[in-house]
């Protein structure tokens, strides 16, 4: 099993030692777990050979060639080779699911909390360009913009802190906008042959059986950022800053214009409810609508598209809320981002956290566990092997459907498990269908109203960008 952490490609790095052994033991599979460059080094593009991009992407297609060539001398097995990750390793296992460098290297994918069909996983070249040459400017490098050469000359004398520092605390603020994760994957011709989006709508997968899906709360990973000095008791969310708040929904879409802030909020909040309710808690509403744009809709589709091309998917759906080890250490985040973790990798076995576990969590854990060794070793996490015994096999006693028409069934991941049908179906309408629709028709008013041609055109997000002329434009 070889895992690819998160971080959202700016920080992060493999576990302290001890931390995959209650996973290798209690699964009975090998963990191998790797370091990538990341933020400005792993990810920097200028849209050109120059600059191409995607260093991250070929740090860990190095290590899964490292895999396939030697760990037989570790007992494992290459042809049994489960990529999985968290987060932004999620975004990177199904990145390299759409890659055809990747073929052939790993036979399962694990896909938890991450897509590379989201906002924040995926620019395209212009995009990209433009961040390289802003964080250029930030450290001296004060080019024009074009001049991927001298851009990729002056970057190699900066210091590497100096490039840290500035793409983590400046680069935004100098770009005039909220913050994003700066550096993330881009089309590049030879890694990524198109933007996701589209790979997926072709079907073109590598053949994989793909695990996939999110926590139910994952939107309180922002909430626990914004209100940081909120550990015990849930901050309060009037309707007053929920409204100062509800841009953070649409960071990355490419627009904030106040008719998709007032259609996110039809979809979350009633409006005419709040308004007889002054002292509503409107926290949850917001942990929503940013948990299904940012995390659970991108997913669902990519699931969607994985089954349609063929591969056997299932997906689960982490709903339980960790007694005292949730990952961001907050009583109010519910089951969080990044808290299914906790399970897959058996931290209630582990010390110190083992003192803090009730009986029924290290259950969960080891059946979380049971569940993610048994398709990394037969593709079907219902499935598993005996002992010494390849290729007979062992049947689960929770028996978890695959994820097909019309049912797109999942199983929900809590200590007392159970089955269920599709998830918020019309929250992800709106944020695939109807949100992308929105923006394009309000930037064509705007340009109506202005009666000027444009410059940009951007579709559902700024990912996904491209030129005009004054005659080409829509």
């Amino acid at each position: 099993m070889f895992f690819i952490h998160g971080g959202s490609f700016i920080f992060g790095a493999t576990w302290p030692d001890n931390i995959p052994v209650a996973l290798a033991s209690i699964g009975d599979v090998i963990v191998v777990d790797i370091q990538y460059r990341l933020g400005a080094l792993g990810f920097l593009a200028t849209g050109d050979d120059e600059l191409p991009g995607n260093m991250a992407l070929l740090d860990q297609l190095e290590a899964l060639r490292w895999v396939r060539r030697h760990i037989k001398a570790f007992g494992g097995d290459p042809d049994r080779v489960t990529i999985f990750g968290q987060s932004a390793g999620s975004s990177c296992v199904s990145l390299h699911l759409l890659s055809p460098m990747s073929r052939g290297l790993f036979k399962n994918a694990i896909m938890q909390s991450g897509s590379a069909n989201t906002v924040w996983s995926y620019v395209g070249r212009n995009e990209a360009k433009r961040r390289a040459f802003a964080l250029g400017h930030l450290v001296g490098c004060d080019l024009p913009e074009g001049d991927s050469k001298a851009l990729a000359q002056c970057l190699r004398g900066v210091s590497v802190l100096d490039i840290v520092q500035q793409q983590n605390e400046k680069l935004f603020e100098y770009l005039g906008e909220p913050p994003q994760l700066g550096f993330v994957s881009v089309t590049d011709d030879r890694f990524l042959l198109d933007d996701p989006a589209s790979l997926l709508e072709k079907g073109a997968l590598n053949d994989a059986a793909i695990m996939i899906g999110h926590t139910r709360d994952e939107g309180m990973l922002l909430m626990s950022i914004a209100f940081s000095e909120s550990l015990d008791a849930a901050p309060h969310v009037d309707k007053k800053l929920y409204d100062q708040l509800l841009p953070m929904t649409v960071v990355g879409l490419g627009s904030i214009d106040p008719i998709l802030l007032q259609a996110v909020k039809l979809i979350y909040v009633n409006d005419s409810d709040a308004s007889e309710q002054p002292g509503r808690q409107f926290l949850y509403s917001l942990s929503d609508a940013i948990g299904d744009s940012g995390f659970a809709c991108p997913i669902y589709q990519f699931a969607r598209a994985a089954a349609s091309a063929g591969r056997v998917v299932y997906r689960y759906y982490f709903t339980h809320q960790p007694e005292k080890l949730s990952f961001f250490r907050r009583k109010w985040t519910g089951a969080c981002h990044s808290d299914d973790l906790i399970f897959v990798f058996g931290l209630p076995f582990l010390p110190p956290r083992d003192e803090d576990s009730s009986e029924e969590e290290r259950s969960f854990s080891a059946a979380v566990i049971k569940h993610w060794s048994n398709f990394a070793k037969t593709g079907n996490p219902n499935l598993g092997l005996t002992a010494g015994e390849a290729g007979e096999s062992v049947r689960s006693e929770e028996e978890w459907p695959r994820f097909i028409a019309p049912e797109f069934a999942h199983l929900e991941l809590a200590p007392r498990m159970k089955n269920g049908g599709a998830l918020r179906v019309q929250e992800c309408q709106f944020w695939g269908e109807f949100a992308p629709e929105l923006i394009r028709v309000a930037q064509d008013a705007a340009l109506y109203r202005s009666g000027s041609a444009c410059d940009r055109k951007w579709t559902a997000s700024r990912s996904q960008d491209e030129t005009c002329s004054k005659e080409a434009c829509p």
